[in-house]
């Protein structure tokens, strides 16, 4: 397994993960979770099919031979989606399929990177951060997927996530160590 997982969604992911390998099929399973994970996030037909709890589980796997059925859908990507029915896990999808797509990206060398700064960056900042953080953070022939993100309460900086390694750099966490600093050379002058 290229990445931890942890849940019922992570033993689900790892589960298909595991098995589109030994079938030499992850490119396909990969390609038509992430399809389906997108339709399922704009249709609240699926959502309430997720989230009803009372159908019954030949309804459940009824359902999902009528909607995938034809759809020329791998035979492990069939099968596991019948297994989610069956199971009742279907509620569970989003989570397995985001989980299923970080084993995918791990799988394939490319790590998520989370860049967390006070306002929008500029495309030369990030450059910058590009090359002067988060390529010393990754492994040979590994790429980072770079997602960002405001948080006005950094103040400043930036924090950089790499995985699961962590760079704070932000001016929101230099005034808490300062503050520290300064309050325990008072504590000592009192004393």
């Amino acid at each position: 397994m290229p990445k931890l997982l942890s849940g019922v969604h992570g033993n689900y992911a790892a589960s298909l993960y595991v098995t589109a390998v030994r079938a030499e099929a992850t490119d396909q399973v990969d390609s038509e979770m992430r399809a389906i994970a997108a339709a399922v996030a704009q249709s609240p037909e699926f959502q309430a099919f997720a989230e009803d709890i009372f159908m019954k589980r030949e309804d459940r796997i009824e359902t999902v031979k009528k909607v995938f059925g034809d759809s020329n859908l791998h035979t492990i990507t069939m099968n596991f989606l019948t297994i989610l029915a069956e199971d009742g896990q279907f509620k569970l999808f989003p989570r397995i399929a985001k989980s299923f797509a970080e084993v995918m990206d791990a799988h394939r060398g490319r790590i998520r990177t989370l860049i967390t700064t006070a306002d929008e960056p500029s495309s030369s900042d990030l450059d910058y951060i590009k090359k002067n953080v988060v390529d010393t953070m990754l492994e040979p022939g590994q790429t980072a997927i770079i997602e960002t993100k405001i948080n006005e309460d950094i103040i400043g900086g930036c924090i950089v996530e790499v995985g699961d390694k962590l760079v704070d750099m932000s001016i929101g966490k230099r005034i808490v160590q300062i503050e520290k600093v300064l309050l325990e050379s008072l504590s000592q002058m009192d004393a």
